[in-house]
């Protein structure tokens, strides 16, 4: 080849070659283009700031949003170092981390930068940019964690917050998953503890311990509650009770709340098992008051009807005494017909201890109340009680020697005695059994006095005792409740109104009453009364009753006239008739407005006035006001089917002259008017 053609193919060569070189800076070209298409799309979709400094620490590029984060333009800070951006401290921090990346570290920090609606807080990544035959630049990539880091903090407080009170939590909170309709998992809060005595760890050791920690017959409910709330049944709250690590029952509610998935199906429930046994506490007394508070009323009602029944009935046996004493003032005791008289008298006398009973249950009963030993009383009850007791029964006595004195009436307590003895050996009925009456002395403190049977409760203190206890039939829980109910009874009908009267009695004297009885085993009741001081018993302490005027005492000649006020026309008559064979000269009246006028008419010449105390239109205590206002000196005998305390309350400092309890004998009213105009 000559010379010619070599130099026409070394530049044809030369062409290709600067053709490839061309080509390949269009194509670096390109690339170039491309890449900082993808840095600026980079930039821009980058939600934080991006910027490059050189080795001298000068911001060489800054994208655009350093305007929206910190205000200001991106030529404002370029060429500018940090020292002459940012604030001293925060200047010395950036120019130590800026440093550390020259010497080839990669550097993450957080700081907090200032900003015009308060300060902000940065996450900085530097990295070293490495570059060919020159120093390396800093790259940074920022990103404004402010609100992120709000967030997290709002998150641990409310983590903390929820951590604190699921630890200081009184509560029991619990949660079970659900697979395919079974509990799978279940998972127990610190509050378990709190509740039932065992921790979670002691839960996940056992997983049937919950179960075995209800109580034996809230079992059945609770795992049927559980069934139904799995299968969507129930989300109600169940009462139940378990038994405490510590062995103690206790009550809780069981509030479950289901969880379910996009499908409405039963994936987990949560629970919250709040201890309610104070609650529950609380409520039971709430209805143990209402129960002894309508059980009060009802007693306080049937009191009143007993007392209203009593006072008529007393009329009505004041007219039959009456008429049967007057009949047998004008019959010799060889007549025919005296025994039945007699019997007729006997059988009155016996209805009219039936009234005395119901006022004793109505409270509406009088006590001549003085120091009384109840050893003395017991002892000298012996044959009425023996008279009492069935001769299947052994009787026996455990009688206190040295026995305090209470405040009683005697007659009142040989009742309360007699009703006890009789209760005992009918409760034995036709067996052989044995009855034991005690006596003796105890100290009571207010919980020994709560197990009273009377809503009322005695202060603490001492206080002597009648007991009675018996081998027989025993009671069960509702006959105990119903035994001093007027006329409840176990026996033949028509018996049971002397466990009321029993009651009235007690209550009249400020007692206590303790039942302890078991079916099959027998009963025994102790009744208490406040013993006295020592300094208290000024009088010798006695048990024997109070003596009564004898019937067969001739009855006397009076003169004078008797105002006689009653309003049964039926038993006016009868006194009026007894009061003029005394020898009186008898006036009458049928209410206290009559008793006024007749009484004004006559005042000069009436000795006596005797002044039935229930009347219409003007009552006897308003009718008696009015007569000593008249007369001051006018002896008046109160009359009144109520015993004289009851009677007389209304009367305290008036001054009437005497008092006399329908239905009384001719003898008694003799002897009260005796005594009144003789001035004693």
């Amino acid at each position: 080849m000559n010379d010619q053609s070599r130099t026409k193919q070394s530049l044809i060569e030369e062409l290709d070659s600067l053709r490839k070189s061309v080509v390949e800076l269009e194509r670096a070209e390109e690339d170039r283009r491309e890449s900082e298409n993808l840095f600026k799309h980079f930039v821009h979709h980058f939600p934080g700031s991006v910027y490059i400094k050189d080795s001298d620490r000068r911001i060489v590029y800054l994208s655009e949003k350093i305007e929206e984060y910190f205000g200001v333009k991106p030529d404002e800070w370029l060429g500018k170092t940090s020292e002459e951006i940012w604030p001293s401290e925060l200047a010395e921090e950036v120019r130590q981390a800026d440093e550390a990346v020259l010497r080839g570290e990669i550097i993450e920090s957080i700081t907090e930068r200032p900003h015009k609606d308060g300060p902000r807080t940065w996450i900085t990544h530097r990295f070293p940019i490495h570059r060919h035959n020159k120093p390396p630049l800093i790259g940074c990539l920022s990103l404004d964690i402010t609100d992120r880091r709000r967030m997290e903090e709002a998150l641990r407080e409310s983590e903390g917050r929820y951590k604190q009170l699921l630890e200081s939590v009184t509560d029991y909170i619990y949660t079970v998953q659900v697979k395919d309709g079974r509990p799978v998992a279940t998972a127990h809060g610190p509050g378990c503890a709190a509740v039932t005595g065992y921790a979670s760890e002691d839960y996940q050791a056992d997983p049937y311990l919950w179960l075995r920690m209800v109580y034996d017959q809230d079992r059945d409910a609770v795992t049927g509650h559980a069934a139904r709330v799995i299968a969507g049944e129930t989300a109600a709250a169940l009462e139940h009770r378990i038994v405490h690590r510590d062995g103690s029952v206790r009550w809780v509610r069981n509030t479950p709340v289901p969880r379910y998935d996009e499908g409405r199906r039963l994936v987990a429930y949560d629970g919250l098992i709040s201890n309610i046994t104070e609650r529950k506490r609380l409520e039971e007394e709430h209805l143990e008051m209402e129960r002894r508070l309508l059980h009060a009323q009802r007693l306080e009602s049937l009191g009143v009807l007993a007392g209203g029944i009593a006072h008529d009935f007393n009329n009505l046996l004041m007219v039959i005494l009456g008429n049967l004493e007057m009949t047998l003032l004008d019959i010799p005791p060889s007549s025919r017909i005296y025994p039945f008289i007699e019997a007729s008298l006997s059988a009155t006398a016996r209805a009219a201890d039936i009234t005395r009973q119901m006022l004793a249950y109505s409270g509406k009963g009088g006590f001549m109340l003085r120091p009384l030993d109840l050893t003395l009383l017991v002892k000298a009850m012996k044959a009425m009680i023996k008279a009492s007791i069935s001769k299947t029964v052994v009787s026996r006595r455990d009688l206190s020697p040295l026995l305090p004195s209470v405040m009683a009436d005697a007659g009142q307590m040989q009742q309360v005695v007699l009703n006890l003895i009789i209760n005992a050996s009918e409760a034995i009925g036709e067996k052989t059994g044995v009855v034991i009456l005690r006596t003796g002395v105890c100290e009571c403190d207010d919980v020994t006095l709560g197990h009273s049977r009377l809503e009322e409760k005695p202060p603490p203190g001492r206080f002597a005792f009648i007991e009675v206890s018996d081998t027989g039939c025993g009671m069960d829980e509702e006959t105990q409740y119903r035994l001093f109910d007027p006329f409840f009874t176990t026996k033949f009908p028509g018996r049971g109104l002397g466990m009321s009267a029993l009651m009235g009695i007690v209550r009249g004297h400020k007692g206590a009453i303790m039942v302890d009885s078991e079916v099959g085993k027998g009963t025994t009741i102790r009744v208490l009364f406040p013993a006295m001081a020592a300094e208290e018993m000024a009088q010798k302490p006695t048990g024997e009753p109070v003596s009564t005027p004898s019937d067969k005492a001739a009855l006397p000649s009076f003169s004078g006239t008797v105002l006689l006020v009653d309003d049964e026309e039926v038993l006016r008559d009868l006194c009026k008739t007894i009061l003029e064979r005394f020898g009186f000269r008898v006036l009458t009246a049928s209410d206290g407005e009559e008793c006024v006028k007749v009484f004004s008419a006559n005042a000069d010449e009436i000795t006596c006035v005797i002044l039935d105390l229930t009347m219409p239109k003007i009552d006897g205590a308003e009718a008696f006001i009015e007569l000593n206002r008249l007369r001051p000196d006018i002896p008046v005998i109160l009359s009144s089917g109520y015993d004289k305390t009851e009677a007389t309350r209304r009367f305290t400092g008036k001054g009437a002259a005497g008092f006399i309890q329908k239905p009384y004998k001719i003898i008694t009213l003799r002897n009260e008017i005796e005594r009144v105009l003789k001035g004693v």
